[in-house]
């Protein structure tokens, strides 16, 4: 499996450097490597947050193979494709490495059998997202820029939601990607273009990217019927104007959606649609009072038979790829 932050020429290196045993271990020499790049104001700012990285010093060297020295090379500034989810993995594991060795520091020598749980020092509880964005900051300050991005949040836990938001929303780390990967969103705008009178749109399980699929519904305002929501992250979308311009649209299903802000749903309530025109909302969070309304005043119509040309974007959209 090709490590998540590095080239094959990097790969070769880091595999001899590490201890071979430890590479089952999701990557950790990766992540302590990239760490020893810190600068000293960086590795302050994480100690004042409650990480000391120090305390990996011993485990690095005994078990890792990496000295106690800067490394020789820019590693961070390699980072062109990214496997989001292996790195997310290699974060948790290297902070569960450093919470272990911060408990066994703790513990009673044998002449001494009592802990003192009030003043006990455990490892915060956003650690993996510190170092997660610390990373990735890390690696855009050495000039690093994506052109090949990797995501696909179904394979792990759904709280992990937010080790997503760093990377996908997190306006100072915008330049960390290139304009080449952003080419999927023209991708995206390019397929649902291509669509001949699309008749029914479906987009679910989508956590990233969500801005790309909205706008091109226009194009078939007069054809559209039915358009469903699931399950779908919001999060810096921009206000469904296209949506609200599709007049013949008879049923819109957004189900268990998050970050429904008034301002992006604001064009579709306050749009005049068909006597046959219903809404199907399922909250979460109870996230938008004001669309849950509008659905609760407009639903109950009658839904007439939908056919034609569908569009599902399912689980599968959310691996970028490099063009």
């Amino acid at each position: 499996m090709t490590p998540f932050i590095i080239s094959e020429v990097l790969r070769e290196i880091l595999l001899h450097v590490a201890n071979p045993c430890e590479l089952s271990g999701a990557y950790l020499p990766v992540i302590s490597m990239y760490l020893k790049c810190l600068g000293d104001q960086e590795i302050k700012s994480l100690l004042n947050q409650g990480i000391d990285i120090s305390l990996m010093s011993d485990y690095n060297q005994m078990q890792l193979g990496i000295e106690n020295k800067k490394p020789m090379f820019n590693y961070p500034g390699f980072l062109r494709i990214l496997y989001y989810e292996q790195m997310i993995s290699a974060v948790e594991n290297w902070c569960a490495e450093l919470a272990d060795i911060m408990e066994q520091k703790q513990q009673p020598d044998c002449h001494d059998d009592f802990i003192d749980e009030e003043n006990k020092v455990t490892l915060v509880n956003n650690a993996e997202e510190i170092i997660m964005k610390t990373l990735l900051q890390l690696c855009m300050k050495h000039g690093s820029r994506l052109y090949g991005l990797h995501i696909n949040p179904d394979t792990l836990d759904k709280s992990n939601d937010e080790m997503y938001e760093i990377l996908l929303t997190d306006d100072n780390l915008k330049n960390l990607v290139s304009p080449s990967v952003d080419s999927f969103g023209e991708a995206i705008t390019s397929l649902i273009s291509s669509q001949n009178a699309l008749i029914s749109f479906s987009l679910t399980s989508c956590k990233a990217y969500t801005r790309v699929f909205i706008p091109p519904l226009r194009l078939h305002s007069s054809t559209l019927r039915y358009i469903r929501f699931d399950r779908v992250n919001f999060k810096g979308c921009d206000p469904w104007y296209s949506i609200a311009e599709c007049r013949n649209i008879e049923l819109l299903e957004v189900f268990q959606c998050a970050n429904l802000e008034e301002e992006m749903v604001g064009p579709v309530t306050k749009a005049r649609f068909g006597n046959h025109f219903e809404v199907r909302y399922v909250s979460a969070h109870n996230n938008n009072k004001t669309f849950r309304d509008w659905a609760n005043k407009v639903s109950g119509s009658v839904v007439g038979n939908i056919c034609g040309e569908r569009l599902n974007i399912g689980n599968g959209i959310l691996a970028l790829l490099s063009a």
